[in-house]
């Protein structure tokens, strides 16, 4: 049997710089497709700022001094919500953000949160100064949106008083109802000055999420 080796070396040259080219042209598109799905990965639907509209004790308490004690704690705190909203913290009381480090975990700053220091400073009557901010960070992890544990970081500025640290808010729970509603409990207590005494309070927060996409932190 004769073969024709000159035939045979022209097709060989003729088909390898096309199969050279084919696989480098599916390689450039299995590329282009992973960083189309990297692009395209879902952001957290909780993540953005959201705005209290609700803070409610199981135990009513006069803290604003007008001798009248309420369970909604809005209302008690109105020194320390009218404060927050003139000194440009913005309409926020929590920040949600995606962490930088650990996937499928949020990062919680409730900076804008009120923590009563009444016992760093036992002698003050002026209500205004008497409330400070929680300045811990919460982690909050998830699997397929589903929250399944949280973590919150010891407070770092709280004023040399043991009771000053019991004082601070523990978070307990966390309840998404859906993409734009959230629920908060937490264990605090407050400074009961008419009856002389600290007060442990079971606290919800209920918070919505704002829905302006273009709002912005002014700090």
């Amino acid at each position: 049997m004769n073969y024709d080796l000159s035939k045979s070396n022209f097709k060989t040259y003729i088909m390898n710089p096309i199969c050279k080219n084919l696989l480098v042209l599916f390689m450039l598109l299995a590329f282009t497709a992973c960083e189309k799905e990297e692009a395209i990965e879902p952001k957290s639907p909780y993540a953005g700022f959201w705005k209290l509209e609700s803070f409610t004790s199981d135990v009513a308490i006069d803290l604003n001094e007008d001798g009248a004690a309420e369970r909604d704690f809005m209302k008690e705190l109105d020194y320390y919500f009218e404060i927050k909203s003139t000194t440009l913290h913005g309409e926020h009381d929590l920040v949600i953000e995606e962490s930088y480090s650990i996937k499928g975990a949020l990062v919680l700053d409730s900076r804008h949160m009120p923590t009563d220091v009444f016992a760093a400073f036992p002698y003050t009557y002026i209500l205004q100064v008497r409330w400070q901010t929680d300045w811990t960070w919460k982690m909050l992890y998830f699997e397929n949106n589903e929250l399944i544990r949280f973590t919150q970081e010891e407070p770092w500025n709280v004023p040399e008083s043991p009771q000053a640290k019991e004082a601070w808010p523990k978070y307990t729970s966390y309840n998404f109802i859906d993409n734009n509603n959230l629920e908060i409990l937490m264990d605090q207590q407050f400074y009961d000055r008419g009856a002389g005494e600290w007060k442990a309070v079971k606290m919800v927060a209920v918070f919505s999420k704002i829905a302006d996409p273009s709002y912005q932190s002014p700090n």
